[in-house]
């Protein structure tokens, strides 16, 4: 009896099925409370746990806000609700320079729409670096203190999702995973500063509403796909994850057809 051989595409076509999830690495990954063993209502805790790759926890300057269950879906059980009175800053991630390639992303429901409040940043909001800022109603990529072009508008009490992604020079500013804002051959400087979400390096600018999943990527340069935004409102896996399974699976099955051929009976 001879035993089954699986077509010889097929080993290969895992392999080509893996290698089109795109890559990337989260380096910083705010979750909005899951990873800091918070419960709904609970005030906002002194330090906000990275669960990226990086671990770089941030420290709160002032003091309020929650810990809430009003997030974007099922995708979130928890989110940071601020109060203006409070943001969270840790140490410069000197590694998101102007020559690297990477994403910074956040969903966001504001409650104040009429005054600038800051996202998330990296360096010094007024001297260098990059982020997203809420310039009333409308979210701007902040480049060292200059707004750029506007992403989008966004209505108050309602979610949605924001980013910015340099790709070593070409930067594209997204509304809800649409590309709005556009620019080539760019540049910021980073000299200092820090890890910045919902408030400036001067206490200022300091933000009102809700904020879940604040997420910073890196990237190989040029392969960039939107995929790799943080966008779904359900709990289903993101793309990374389904290339570690697809890779478990096409080894699973190389494994299996290399199996030795059973024996027949003389």
């Amino acid at each position: 009896m001879n035993s089954f051989a699986a077509p010889r595409f097929v080993i290969p076509l895992f392999c080509l099925l893996t290698l089109t999830a795109p890559a990337q690495v989260v380096v910083h990954h705010f979750a909005g409370g899951e990873a800091d063993t918070a419960s709904a209502g609970d005030a906002l805790s002194s330090t906000l746990i990275d669960s990226g790759a990086t671990g770089t926890d941030l420290s709160e300057a002032g003091s309020g806000g929650t810990f809430s269950s009003n997030t974007r879906g099922s995708a979130s059980s928890l989110s940071y609700q601020f109060d203006g009175s409070n943001y969270y800053s840790g140490a410069l991630d000197t590694s998101l320079s102007s020559s690297a390639s990477f994403g910074m992303e956040a969903w966001i429901n504001a409650s104040n729409t009429t005054t600038g409040q800051m996202i998330v940043y990296n360096g010094n909001s007024g001297t260098n670096g990059i982020g997203l800022y809420l310039n009333g109603n409308t979210i701007d990529v902040l480049r060292g203190g200059i707004a750029l072009n506007p992403v989008g508008i966004i209505e108050a009490g309602s979610w949605h999702h924001v980013a910015v992604v340099w790709d070593n020079g070409a930067l594209t500013g997204y509304l809800d995973g649409n590309a709005n804002f556009s620019a080539s051959s760019q540049s910021f400087d980073l000299v200092g500063g820090a890890l910045l979400i919902a408030g400036n390096n001067a206490s200022l600018e300091l933000f009102q509403g809700f904020i879940d999943d604040v997420r910073i990527f890196t990237f190989e340069t040029g392969t960039f796909d939107t995929s790799m935004l943080h966008l779904s409102t359900s709990a289903v896996p993101e793309p990374t994850t389904y290339a570690t399974l697809l890779g478990l699976a096409g080894l699973g099955l190389a494994l299996w057809c290399r199996r030795p051929a059973p024996t027949q009976a003389a």
